[in-house]
């Protein structure tokens, strides 16, 4: 009973805490211009704590963790959070921004701004979000499409995307840095879209992508398209960093194309000019066809198709099958990309090449018997030809 009465005490405390905070920061956000407090950090801590309180069941709470703590799991990847937390922040406070229709995210005309009472044309004091300090949440509605060219914002509430975001900066350094803790990618029309050939996304430490309700990334497939978290690669479309993923790891699987690469033989590392034989397909749901191609990438850099094809769809239990045989040493990274025409996606797997120190093998041929003439000589005399044989081939043999 007393622990009950001091519970109780204990929340009623929090609660009153959490209103008057609302009344008070509504009025300070009223006193100028770029100088807004967000409501929606302590909400959210709040709003946490008794998610955390009531709780049977701790886990469907994920927490962001750092970069290095991630497991491959994906159903503890940081991109991954319960639609619980993420949607506490869904009720409009000053300084949300909302997509009008398509546009670019520096334009005015692309938002809709809210000042507490209305939604409204943002001025040119109040800026695109993230252009000042006191953006709140970020809203793309379903149907429209925002694209972002080269920027750097300033901190902003949550990011989310019900329509399409599309990364495409135009030029040198190629990236598009968003300063959110959250960027939602939630709905069954919800794209991230890289659709220029590079394109990096910036985000703070502890910041986390979530794809939820069919959410998907979009566009083009390059070694220069990938997430960046805190000055580590997160995730890339092909051709990831150690430790890194791929995008088809990050977006869970279902409803999403998912190349895979199931079986690689022999594992890493692996002598010079021994065949490497590969197989894989996909998971998840694409168009009516969904095409595939094999590359490797050499020591020096250089890409090479290794198998192309198609794969039918919904998904078949057929696979398709590749073999490399590498002959330099060094690293070498072959992946499997798959693309049903709208969204590509890439896995990769990456070995190891080391010296060829496998011995050549040579068998001589038959004993040959010959009479010699009166000079105790022999002409015209056929040794036959010994079988040879070497993992990286016999350039010649002689006799």
């Amino acid at each position: 009973m007393r622990k009950k009465t001091t519970l109780t005490r204990i929340v009623r405390f929090i609660f009153f805490l959490f209103i008057s905070y609302n009344l008070s920061a509504t009025n300070l956000n009223s006193i100028a211009s770029h100088t807004f407090i967000p409501t929606h950090n302590l909400q959210y801590k709040i709003a946490s704590f008794f998610v955390n309180l009531f709780s049977k069941n701790n886990e469907s709470q994920i927490k962001k963790t750092q970069h290095s703590n991630i497991n491959l799991d994906v159903s503890t990847l940081k991109t991954l959070k319960t639609s619980s937390t993420l949607s506490l922040a869904a009720a409009d406070a000053i300084g949300d921004f909302r997509s009008v229709g398509n546009g670019n995210w520096t334009s005015l005309s692309t938002w809709e701004y809210f000042d507490g009472s209305n939604w409204i044309t943002p001025t040119a004091a109040i800026g695109y979000p993230g252009q000042y300090s006191g953006t709140n949440n970020v809203t793309i509605l379903s149907g429209d499409t925002v694209s972002v060219d080269n920027i750097t914002t300033q901190s902003m509430g949550d990011v989310i995307v019900n329509g399409t975001l599309a990364l495409n900066p135009g030029g040198s350094p190629w990236e598009v840095e968003l300063n959110t803790e959250n960027i939602a990618i939630d709905g069954s029309s919800a794209t991230l879209d890289f659709s220029g050939s590079q394109a990096s996304l910036l985000l703070p430490a502890m910041a986390s992508v979530t794809f939820r309700n069919g959410g998907d990334i979009a566009g083009s497939c390059t070694p220069n398209n990938e997430i960046i978290i805190d000055g580590v690669q997160y995730a890339a479309c092909r051709n990831p960093s150690a430790g890194s993923y791929t995008f088809g790891q990050v977006v869970a699987a279902g409803g999403t194309i998912n190349a895979q690469i199931t079986t690689s033989s022999p594992s890493s590392p692996v002598e010079a000019c021994t065949t490497i034989n590969l197989e894989g397909g996909y998971a998840g749901t694409g168009g009516t066809s969904v095409n595939y191609n094999w590359l490797v990438r050499d020591p020096s850099g250089t890409f090479t198709n290794i198998g192309t094809g198609s794969l039918g769809n919904p998904v078949p239990t057929s696979t398709t099958t590749a073999s490399y045989t590498p002959t330099t040493v060094g690293e070498y990274v072959i992946f499997l990309e798959v693309t049903d025409g709208s969204v590509t996606n890439a896995a990769n797997v990456v070995f190891t090449i080391t010296d060829d120190i496998t011995d050549p093998t040579i068998t001589a041929p038959a004993t040959v018997t010959v009479s010699a003439n009166a000079s105790c000589e022999a002409t015209g005399v056929a040794l036959g030809t010994p079988t040879t044989g070497d993992n990286c081939g016999v350039a010649s043999v002689t006799n």
